[in-house]
Formats: C-alpha cells, structure tokens, sequence
C-alpha cells in the first residue's frame, strides 16, 4: 500500500479494501484506475491497465520478488496473507502403510493463475463492466477462464475459484467451500426487494447486471450451503407493493420480497433447485421461495441452458411465472399452512357407497363371530366390482373400480366356495376382470407382499380380512406400540398407493348386551383413534337370521345414526335390509333374560300408582315373588330403562314409561291365560 500511496494521485477509499485514483499508466485527470489493497489487484477503467500487486511492481521498477516470497506467502506480504497455504508433510519412515493414502484436494497460490482485468472479448452476453466491477472478476491468462474473488461480508479475501477454464479443470485456492456469494454484496441488499439465487458464479454477474439482486453457491447445484444464515431478513414477507425493483412494472407475486431460483433448464438444474427450496423452507417457513419452470417460458432452450443464455425479456417472464414451493412434508408429517389453506376451499369428502365407504378413510368393520361381517364385507366388495346400483340400499357412486380381497383366515378352497356362494346372487355377474382376491400361505414380510401386490394389481379398494392376522411384527395388540405398528401399516399402504383400505376386526368375547358398541372391537385405543370411518354388525340372540349394523363412527359431516336390521339368507350366502330399528336393546339379550324382566316390570307394574311411579323397595318386593335375589332386581331394572320400559327418576324412585312391545304383550297375554 506504501507503494501505491507515494505514487497514485488522487487516491481515496471508496469502500473497505477499495481505492481509486489516478492511473499510473496514462494521463489521467479523472480517477478512473481501482486497486484493492487487500488482494493487490488493480485495473484502469480508462486505458485498461491492470494486474496483480507484482505486475505494478515491475511497472515501477520496484522489486516484486516481496509479492510472492515464501515470507509473504506465509502472512507477511499482501495478498498472500490472506492466501492459507497447503504445507506438504515430510515423507513419512518408510513402515508398511496401515491403509492407502488420501487422495487431497489441489489448491492453488493465487499469484500462479497470471490474473489480468477481464478482456472485453472475454465479457459474455447480458454483462455490463460495472456488475464486473462490483463483483472483482478477473480473467487468468494461464488457464484461460473466469476468476471469483471470494470475499467475507466485512470484504476480507477468503480464497478465489477458477471457473470452468479453457485449460485444464475447474481451481480455486484455501479457504473456498460451499458457501454463498458473493457475501460481500449481500450485506447491501435490501430484504424488501426480490432476492434471485442463480445456480452458477457468472449467473450472478448477468442478474447483476439486470439490476436484480442475486447470490449463488460456490459448489454448484448439486450443493447447498450449510450457513444460510445470510438468507434470514427474507424470512419477514413483506406483502406486495405497487412497484418491484424500482420500476413502473407492478408486482405479480403476493410479496415484494420473494425468493426465486432460476437454476439452469436441465435435470440436474431442477433437482438442484428442489434441494435449495427444501433447505430454505426448512430452514425459514415463512420465506417466499419460487421455483422457475422453463417449460413455462413457451420457448425451447437447449438442455443446460442458463440465465446467461436469454434474453432480459424472458427473464423477466421466467420469474414472474415462477410457482410458489411450498414445503408440504416433513419427514412423515403433511404441513397444511394457515395462510395457504385459509382461502382454499375444502376438498369434498367423495364416497364410493353413499354413507358406508368413503374414499380413502382409515376403515375399519368390527363384528361378533358368527355376524356374517366377512360375507358382510365381501358382497360389498362384489357389488363394487360388478357395478352394482347400491348395497343394502345404500347407492354405489363410484363405477369401474378395482378391488382386491386379501383373506388371512380361511385359506384358498374355502375363499373360493364362498366367492362361488355370492357370486350366484348377481344377475349377470361381469365383476371377474375387477374382483381380484389372495389367500395368505405365510410370510415373514407379510406386509411387504401385500405393498408389492397393490403396486402390481392397482386396485382402488383393498379389504383385509382380518385385521389381526396381519400381526407379522408379534406382541400384545391390547397395547399400543403393538396395535401402532399394524396401524401405521395400513395408513402406509392407503397413502403410498392412494387406495382405500378397509380391515376386518373382531368383537372381544362376552358383553353381547352391550349391542353396537365400537368399544367392544378387540385391540389398544390407538385402534379406535387412528379408524375414521367404522361400521359394526351384530347377531341377534332372537333370531338366528337376524344382524343388526350401525355406523358407529365416521368423520364426516353427516351420516346416519339408525341401526339396521339385515336378513341373513343361509341358503343364498347373502344379506339383504330388513328395516330400521328404533331400539334394538331389548333384541339383544336372551329370550331368558327377557322374560325375565318381563316378569319383573309385570309384577311392578301391580304394585305402581296410577302415574306409575314406584321406589326401589317396592321393585325388591316385586323380584322377591320372582325368587330373584336383590342384585338381580338391580340388574333388571337396568335393563329396563335401557330397553325404555322404564324411566329413572332418581333417589330412589322409577316411573314406567308405558311403553310396551310385541312380547311384553305377549307375555302378560300368557299370564293371563295360565289363570284362566
């Protein structure tokens, strides 16, 4: 710097490590010669004289030998100080080599690549010499091609990178990684303006150019930088305003500061810019990142094209036509966020059987052993796959589906018989091409064929029967790491394959009283927390033809609560809707406990005053006629109020509800016979 201050008139600091002065090399009156006291690089903008701290050494007959000495190489001249070296180690004792040596990055000495002032015939299409200039791009007269000086955000020299050169390959010096550039110019962007990341080094210098604020990574596409702490300020949208880069263009984005990525018109340029986009969002959720499509361009650039390549014009259509990316995964999780979805009307719930099946739910059918709820579940599936009008009354809307019956339980022949039985219900049945089924022989990957099979057969609803069966992992499905594997299984398969998937499940033994209860289905709560849609069928102890179902859950916005009656067609295989039943309690117990409560509400019914109040203690003196014991009275009454014979009133006192039915009737017509 000594040198230069004693020779150069008119020398000031215009910013950092920059200076401007009068050139040496000519007459010049107004400043027009730049040097950099931090790398030693000069150029005249006036007669072109320029070079590196040696180069104006030899021009004043200086000795320049200082300038690139070892000394100064090691920290005590200019440019070199700011220049790591790579210190080759000793050969080591020749002892036998525990593994083969490392094969190290080259890095170069700046001061070899020979730089100079980038030629004119060297300046590219779209760049302007003050873009140039800003961004200190130099031209190697040693390897032909572009030099980068990389520098900090406080303008302190970091290393330089030799791009794609005419000899030889791509070269940068110590202390040049994957990293954002130019970081130097950054500081000075405005996170009020649009921010363009472009995928290559001299892509900056042409968005430069334009005017655009811009940044690149120093690694290529394939790349991201691991600090984007710099890209922060463009995390706060700033919603639209009436201009965008200070011109009179009004803005077509929704903010004024987005971030866009026109990353080159290829393979490598679109999975590139996917990453950067991911890493942003993840990194900044708020930020506004577009993504440019140069297909949206309505012209045809050759594979590899890059910004360098268009005209300004296209530009501009490239970018303003860029598409929002949104980051909607995180690992397993879908991201919904508030400000996309706020105005977005819903997507309708769409169902393949009105009310019963809807599309792509978590669905689940749980029944009693001997309900019928796999023949429940297999016509259902035929008449899908035969482009059936309805089921059991319910319309079918969706047609030419395809569905594929995986049983676990009952194995190939049986599978077949009762494919068979149904199948002889259908007048015509032309359901074979979308009817696909599979009987499970036994696998160690259980879930892992039937992924492999729906990516085969395609089917738009898969039935597995039974849920339990599936079970490859072990364990206890009463608990919930257990019953969560089989779960997120199914969820797996419904979203990988965009199927609707539906299993089949089993009631616990006992507590047929308790009717259509989805609580009875047998496995962990998670079971009943992860199944958004569940329908339920039931025998009735009364009739052995009789089921009774229900949907007992659904996520939808309207279904109906009523229970169902079905007759079951032994000899036909087949159900069919009976009616609606208003109040199935009193089907659901024995013929001998009903006559039993009978009995009881009979014998309280002489003891009740007109209004048909009675206390408890009067119901005990009733049962006690009857030979039952006091906590069977208890237990009948209860059953009363839920078959709606009787009303508790609380404190001790009931009331009947003079409700009667076919066989209350029946049994006080007995009674009165047998006095007779």
């Amino acid at each position: 710097m000594e040198m230069v201050t004693a020779r150069v008139s008119k020398l000031k600091r215009v910013s950092g490590n920059e200076w401007i002065g009068c050139c040496p090399a000519h007459d010049d009156n107004n400043p027009s010669w730049g040097f950099n006291d931090l790398t030693g690089l000069h150029n005249c903008h006036s007669c072109s004289f320029g070079g590196n701290a040696v180069t104006l050494a030899k021009f004043w007959n200086q000795d320049p030998s200082p300038f690139y000495s070892t000394e100064y190489q090691r920290g005590t001249g200019n440019i070199a100080e700011k220049v790591p070296v790579v210190v080759e180690p000793p050969d080591a004792p020749h002892e036998k080599p525990e593994k083969p040596p490392l094969n190290l990055p080259s890095y170069d000495k700046l001061e070899d690549w020979d730089l100079v002032p980038l030629p004119d015939e060297k300046v590219r299409k779209n760049w302007n010499m003050e873009a140039v200039s800003e961004l200190q791009l130099y031209w190697s007269r040693k390897y032909r091609g572009l030099v980068f000086l990389i520098l900090d955000s406080g303008d302190n020299f970091i290393g330089a990178y030799l791009h794609k050169p005419e000899i030889g390959n791509t070269r940068f010096t110590v202390g040049v990684k994957s990293q954002v550039y130019p970081q130097h110019l950054l500081k000075n962007y405005s996170p009020k303006k649009p921010l363009i990341i472009v995928e290559g080094l001299p892509d900056v210098v042409t968005a430069r150019s334009w005017g655009f604020q811009a940044t690149s990574g120093t690694a290529g596409s394939g790349s991201v930088p691991k600090d984007l702490s710099c890209y922060e300020p463009w995390n706060h949208p700033e919603k639209r305003n009436k201009q965008y880069m200070g011109t009179d263009e009004p803005t077509v984005w929704s903010v004024s500061n987005p971030v866009i990525i026109p990353f080159d018109n290829d393979k490598s340029g679109r999975e590139g810019a996917e990453k950067l986009a991911k890493a942003l969002k993840m990194r900044f959720p708020n930020m506004v990142v577009l993504v440019c499509d140069w297909r949206k361009l309505g012209k045809k650039y050759k594979a590899g094209a890059d910004i360098t390549d268009i005209e300004h014009s296209d530009f501009i259509t490239l970018i303003e036509k860029a598409p929002e990316w949104k980051l909607t995964m995180i690992g397993g999780l879908e991201i919904m966020r508030g400000r996309d979805y706020q105005s977005k009307e819903p997507e309708p719930i769409e169902f393949i059987i009105e009310h019963l099946l809807p599309m792509n739910f978590n669905t689940l059918l749980g029944g009693e052993t001997g309900s019928n709820k796999s023949y429940f579940s297999m016509q259902k599936a035929m008449c899908i796959a035969n482009n059936e009008s309805q089921f059991l009354g319910f319309k079918i809307l969706k047609k030419n589906l395809k569905v594929f019956y995986i049983d676990t339980e009952i194995g190939k022949q049986l599978m077949h018989n009762r494919y068979c039985d149904i199948l002889q219900n259908f007048k015509p049945w032309v359901g074979g091409d979308r009817f696909d089924m599979a009987s499970f022989k036994g696998s160690d990957n259980l879930w892992g064929d039937i992924d492999k099979a729906v990516s085969i057969l395609k089917p738009d609803y898969v039935v597995i029967d039974c849920l339990y069966n599936v079970n490859q992992w072990g364990g206890d499905l009463g608990k919930a790491p257990d019953m969560t594997k089989i779960t997120t299984a199914m969820q797996s398969l419904r979203s990988k394959h965009d199927t609707t998937v539906e299993a089949i499940a089993h009631f616990v033994k006992g507590g047929s009283d308790r009717g259509l209860d989805m609580n009875r289905i047998a496995g962990s709560a998670v079971l009943q927390n992860w199944v958004q849609h569940c329908l339920c069928i039931i025998k009735v102890p009364t009739d052995k033809n009789l089921r009774f179902f229900q949907i007992t859950k659904a996520r939808t916005s309207d279904f109906p609560e009523d229970v169902f009656a079905l007759e079951w067609h032994s000899k036909e295989q087949w159900l069919t809707k009976r009616a609606i039943v208003s109040n199935p309690t009193p089907y659901l117990m024995s013929q001998e406990k009903i006559d039993t409560m009978y009995a009881l509400v009979g014998n309280i019914r002489e003891r009740a005053d007109d209004e048909g109040f009675f206390g408890t203690e009067m119901a005990l003196n009733a049962g006690s006629e009857l030979d039952m014991s006091r906590a069977t009275v208890h237990r009948k009454l209860i059953n009363a109020v839920t078959a709606g014979l009787i009303a508790d009133e609380g404190h001790g006192k009931w009331r009947l509800t003079g409700l009667r039915t076919i066989e209350f009737d029946k049994y006080e017509s007995d009674e009165e016979d047998d006095s007779e």
